[in-house]
């Protein structure tokens, strides 16, 4: 994911529904800093199973080399497949202008 892949806190947490949800029950845990297109600061997502934790602004002065980045655990799920699911659940594309 580049750190302007989504359009929109919406954007980013309907990608992550569908993700979440087209991965279920091997998605245990799911955690990673995921920066919006025209923020200037990312946010922390985390969810455990299909629970969708409440988006976290990164703190200010936190170091963030500018890529999105997340962390996976899941049972019985090759990277293959988890980069397939991630593929075929798209982010909304930024809107022009921005």
């Amino acid at each position: 994911m580049h750190p302007d892949s989504f359009a929109g806190l919406a954007a980013l947490q309907s990608w992550l529904e569908g993700l979440l949800q087209g991965l279920q029950p091997r998605l245990l845990r799911f955690k990673g800093i995921v920066g919006v297109a025209g923020d200037g600061m990312p946010w922390v997502v985390q969810a455990v199973a299909e629970r969708l934790h409440a988006f976290e602004r990164l703190p200010p002065g936190s170091a963030w080399a500018g890529r999105s980045f997340v962390i996976v655990i899941a049972r019985d799920l090759s990277r293959e497949e988890l980069l397939a699911a991630c593929a075929q659940t798209q982010p909304a594309a930024p809107s022009a202008g921005r």
